[in-house]
């Protein structure tokens, strides 16, 4: 039986994948449908830490998934405790265990708020501030000064680049805009002579 969750309402869905049942729900955020099942990884919101890394164990008849989480967190909670929590409160999560991450959120292997979240931290700690989410540049301060982010030689690399054949950064936004204003006033200089 799957559990599909549609804003407010929950209804249960018999599912067979080639022949048999397999327990799981889906959830809907942000008009994308994701199908959760036992084992896998998720992350699940926590007063301390924003969101908690875990792993799906089970689903409950009130539409709850039981979650154990996994150690390493950044909270107060310990490692392998079990947490019920909403089935719309559950983000799939993909784990990378080599310390990259993504210069654009839209390439994430599950886009949701906890994801996002996740990249942002990772970036932040290898002192890459800016991400984009497709043409938008997102800015995490870092509290400290970071040299070669900012002058004439890094402002010459960006000009006359698309937004991300390098990586994020403002100048690559202001150059895209720039661009767009100049040829916008070509065109109504064509328009109007």
């Amino acid at each position: 039986e799957i559990i599909l969750v549609t804003g407010v309402q929950t209804c249960a869905l018999p599912i067979c994948a080639a022949g048999r049942q397999r327990p799981g729900i889906a959830t809907r955020m942000s008009g994308a449908t994701h199908r959760i099942s036992a084992d896998d990884l998720v992350y699940i919101p926590a007063p301390d830490a924003a969101f908690l890394p875990g792993r799906v164990e089970g689903f409950e008849r009130d539409g709850t998934v039981l979650v154990r989480l996994s150690s390493g967190g950044q909270s107060s909670c310990a490692g392998g405790e079990a947490r019920r929590v909403p089935a719309t409160e559950v983000r799939p999560r993909f784990e990378r265990n080599d310390g990259s991450t993504s210069e654009d959120n839209t390439s994430l292997v599950h886009m949701n708020d906890a994801t996002i979240l996740e990249n942002l931290e990772g970036r932040h700690q290898q002192d890459k501030i800016y991400t984009y989410t497709a043409s938008v540049l997102l800015a995490v301060n870092p509290y400290k000064e970071i040299t070669g982010l900012y002058g004439d030689e890094q402002c010459a690399l960006y000009r006359g680049k698309h937004i991300g054949a390098l990586p994020p950064h403002p100048y690559a936004i202001a150059d895209a805009s720039y661009r767009a204003l100049t040829r916008e006033a070509k065109r109504s200089e064509e328009h109007t002579s």
